[in-house]
């Protein structure tokens, strides 16, 4: 946010003194013009660029107001938030709760159920990425997976995380393998957290390619999210997809 404001500030100081003020005579003729703080000056139609130059400088100046709006809140937040008030997470991370909250998670047909909790291969590569506890004390490999994984368990939606998958001689392990509560249905959900990574990219769409070659095709029955470092994926947007698939 520091970084922003400071591009933000810097932009600003490029741009024409002044505001820009709208006047209407009302009869749908609009007028534009320039003002100091105690006078005004019309700005003819020939300098349209100096009104988009300061229709530009008053957003960024609507976006810095919210930016340091947020930092504020931020700082206080901090200064008042103390280390030793977090509540105590012991009984949650016990194997004993966790069983009694599972109830909550697991799917309500009965044959899906079995599906979910029977053994199936996992992936096995790269284990210690498995950073991110999630709902049910299984470790996923990032946020947006964690966030996935609440809330297709929020949902009661059958799945598996990180199932392998075989098509013909090559072996892929979708993020997450779903059946759909009522048809029983097999969608994949492939979470493609890198997108600003060219190889990362190239390896993604190579993947797609196969998945298609097998019938398993975007937007039908393999669902697919992006996100950057600047463009996480929102909850919102989870929950979204998961409406519209499954519920």
């Amino acid at each position: 946010l520091e970084e922003k404001s400071a591009n933000i500030r810097r932009t600003i100081q490029t741009l024409p003194e002044g505001k820009l003020l709208l006047c209407s005579n009302g009869r749908n003729k609009i007028s534009w013009f320039k003002s100091n703080g105690s006078t005004k000056e019309y700005i003819k139609k020939k300098d349209i660029k100096l009104a988009q130059k300061l229709a530009y400088k008053r957003f960024l100046i609507t976006q810095l107001e919210k930016i340091t709006h947020e930092m504020r809140a931020i700082k206080f937040y901090l200064d008042h938030h103390q280390e030793d008030s977090e509540p105590d997470q012991s009984l949650e991370k016990s194997s004993e709760f966790q069983k009694l909250l599972s109830v909550n998670f697991t799917p309500l047909n009965q044959e899906l159920n079995q599906w979910m909790y029977a053994p199936y291969e996992k992936n096995k590569a790269y284990l210690e990425h498995l950073k991110h506890e999630t709902c049910t004390g299984e470790y996923v490999r990032s946020k947006a997976e964690e966030a996935i994984y609440n809330c297709l368990c929020r949902h009661q939606i059958p799945f598996r995380y990180e199932c392998e998958l075989r098509l013909g001689d090559i072996v892929y392990h979708p993020d997450f393998t779903i059946r759909h509560p009522r048809t029983g249905e097999i969608y994949y959900w492939e979470h493609c957290g890198r997108m600003d990574k060219r190889n990362y990219v190239h390896k993604v769409f190579t993947r797609f390619e196969t998945y298609a070659d097998y019938g398993i095709i975007p937007s039908i029955n393999l669902i697919t999210t992006y996100e950057t470092k600047d463009y996480p994926l929102s909850m919102k947007s989870i929950e979204k997809i998961v409406e519209e698939y499954f519920l």
